[in-house]
């Protein structure tokens, strides 16, 4: 738990999702409605900036009159309905990187001004790591998954090609072979179908 390094009144952890946008995948903070797993975000600006220069983003005051904080607001007051939540003063987002590509984002709300620092960030830093290193490879395992029951299906397709499916055309083919014999010689059509049968 990120809560035993950093003080923060919520934070997510958000993946790129398609072209331009951030999928939450876990958060934790003030319940909101606008808020869970699977919300999606636009990869503009704040988080784009994150994304783009893959180095952390510190937003020291929301409420600030510097460009930063300004658009800050505006996008976080178009997805929060025009309110933005009180808990978010500080904002601190850091890249989450795996083979120097940026698979998504940490990012850390305050209730407090200037509430992260660069230890702070350093954490976060390596905490946000650690996270893309996990997703990764639940990433890799679901696709080793995934390679194994196709190749099995794969198998189970071979093995009815080449057995079972073999078989019964093999067998149609005797029936067909009987029926046609059902009028010229009944004996000999049953022990066709005995043989069949064994």
């Amino acid at each position: 738990e990120i809560g035993q390094f950093l003080d923060y009144d919520s934070g997510s952890f958000m993946v790129v999702h398609g072209a331009a946008q951030l999928q939450m995948i876990y958060y934790r903070g003030p319940n909101l409605p606008q808020v869970g797993k699977d919300t999606l975000w636009p990869l503009t600006n704040h988080h784009a900036l994150v994304y783009n220069t893959r180095k952390p983003v510190l937003i020291p005051d929301t409420q600030a009159d510097t460009p930063d904080a300004i658009e800050f607001r505006r996008l976080t007051n178009e997805h929060f309905a025009g309110v933005l939540p009180q808990h978010i003063v500080s904002w601190l987002g850091v890249p989450m990187i795996v083979n120097g590509r940026v698979i998504g984002l940490l990012t850390l709300d305050s209730t407090h001004l200037n509430a992260f620092d660069a230890h702070d960030t350093a954490l976060a830093l390596a905490v946000a790591q650690q996270a893309a290193l996990a997703i990764e490879n639940a990433r890799l395992h679901a696709q080793s998954v995934q390679a194994a029951a196709n190749a099995e299906r794969s198998r189970l397709a071979r093995d009815l090609h080449d057995g079972p499916t073999q078989s019964v055309a093999a067998i149609a083919m005797r029936l067909n072979i009987i029926r046609r014999m059902m009028t010229k010689d009944v004996k000999m059509a049953g022990e066709e179908l005995t043989k069949l049968e064994e």
